[in-house]
């Protein structure tokens, strides 16, 4: 009778935890921004999308050494850093980036 019992309660909070989603909910899952793209031309890096957001490069220490927020949805930012290999963040999106 116990088992009965633990599983009626196990399954009314299951279901009272249910949840519809209604359509203006739907539509803010649709509507995910599209991850910027990212290209490098010598010391040169162009970024599409990423419209509004803030650009962050870091070393491979992890220190930052440049900062820009981007004011248009295709930018050119030339930071004049050495050769190497960096990390790009731009808003939630990472991506390790190689300058030659």
């Amino acid at each position: 009778m116990k088992k009965y019992l633990l599983f009626f309660f196990l399954f009314a909070a299951a279901s009272a935890s249910a949840h519809i989603v209604t359509e203006t909910e739907e539509q803010a899952f649709t509507s995910v921004q599209p991850t910027p793209q990212i290209s490098v031309n010598g010391g040169n890096i162009r970024i599409q999308g990423a419209n509004g957001l803030c650009l962050e490069i870091y070393d491979i220490t992890g220190k930052r050494i440049y900062s820009q927020q981007l004011d248009s949805p295709d930018k050119t930012v030339s930071p004049e850093l050495p050769k190497g290999i960096y990390i790009v963040r731009i808003g939630k999106y990472t991506r390790k980036l190689a300058l030659n």
